[in-house]
C-alpha cells in the first residue's frame, strides 16, 4: 500500500472526526482525491472509523455515485475524415445556375 495513499486517505477520515457515521462523505472526499474508493482505501477508511471492512464496501456498492475502480481515460484523437460530408442536393430549385458545378445555395421560402 503507497504511504501516500494512507497518509491522504488518514488525514480524510481525521477531517471527518474518524465518524463511521459520516462514512458517505469521507468516501467522497477520498473518490474526489483518487478518483476511486479502492480495496486498500477502504481498509484505511475501515481502521479509522471503527467499522468493518465490509461496511464500507457496502457502502460503496451501494451508492451509484461511488466507484471501487476508477474510470478509464477517454481520450479524444482527430481525425482528418469530416464528421459529417455534405453531398449536393440534385433538386433543380436549388441548384445555382451562375456556377459551373451543381452546388447548393440556401433559398429562403416566400412569404
Amino acid at each position: 500500500m503507497s504511504g501516500d495513499l494512507k497518509a491522504r486517505v488518514s488525514a480524510i477520515c481525521s477531517e471527518h472526526d474518524s465518524d463511521a457515521g459520516r462514512m458517505i462523505d469521507i468516501a467522497r472526499f477520498v473518490q474526489a482525491e483518487f478518483g476511486c474508493v479502492s480495496e486498500e482505501s477502504a481498509g484505511v477508511i475501515a481502521d479509522w472509523t471503527g467499522a468493518t471492512l465490509a461496511d464500507v464496501e457496502s457502502c460503496v456498492s451501494f451508492y451509484s455515485f461511488l466507484s471501487r475502480e476508477r474510470p478509464p481515460r477517454m481520450g479524444l484523437s482527430h481525425s482528418k475524415q469530416p464528421l459529417v460530408s455534405v453531398c449536393p442536393i440534385r433538386r433543380p430549385a436549388l441548384l445555382s445556375t451562375t456556377s459551373r458545378s451543381p452546388t447548393c445555395r440556401v433559398t429562403r421560402p416566400a412569404r
